[in-house]
């Protein structure tokens, strides 16, 4: 039988280990597209911040949203419960607490992420050096779900860190859909919520 406690941990564990590769993966990402950008293109990260639901959180800190506040923010910032820094911080405490479920090869993953995450966070901010970091984080990540599929028992356990990693890819997934589509909806001039027509 599995405790309440033990599921609950399990399951926030989850939820953060895919928020933290998701979110490394979308900046990854998004930094990649802006390199390939011609120089007369106006870009804005702005969009990084709707994608992650964290505008509201980030803009009660920061008054610019440059380049290097919105990655900082996203990505090493340890007051953003949302960074991938924090993600794997929480994740963490969560499954230190039921290691006794967890494969040795699973927490030995989950524990190297965190000291590597918590030791090179400003590396994650600089362009130079954040394709390295995000990488890793997202490896590791890959690797922990690889371990974790090939050596747990396909329990109740197992269960609820699937559950908690599913949830939070639908919930990314969603959140990225919604800001493409309302881009595209703006730039189309479909009608806004009150029924007007976006202006092009």
């Amino acid at each position: 039988m599995l405790l309440s406690r033990v599921a609950e941990s399990l399951y926030w564990a989850s939820r953060y280990l895919e928020r933290g590769e998701d979110t490394a993966r979308i900046v990854r990402s998004y930094s990649e597209a802006m390199v390939d950008l011609p120089v007369s293109v106006s870009t804005s990260w702005e969009p990084l911040l709707a994608i992650t639901g964290s505008r509201e959180a980030f803009d009660a800190l920061h008054d610019q949203t440059d380049e290097e506040s919105i990655v900082q923010f996203l990505v090493a910032d340890a007051g953003n419960p949302g960074s991938v820094v924090s993600c794997v911080t929480l994740a963490r405490e969560n499954l230190r607490s039921t290691r006794e479920i967890l494969p040795r090869d699973g927490w030995l993953v989950v524990n190297d992420t965190f000291l590597f995450a918590d030791s090179h966070r400003h590396d994650g901010v600089g362009r130079r050096s954040r394709g390295r970091f995000l990488d890793r984080i997202v490896a590791d990540a890959r690797r922990l779900d690889g371990i974790l599929s090939a050596t747990m028992s396909h329990d109740a356990a197992y269960e609820f860190l699937r559950l908690g990693q599913a949830l939070e890819r639908a919930d990314m997934t969603t959140r990225v859909l919604g800001v493409r589509a309302a881009a595209l909806m703006a730039a189309a001039g479909a009608p806004d919520a009150d029924g007007e027509h976006a202006e092009v």
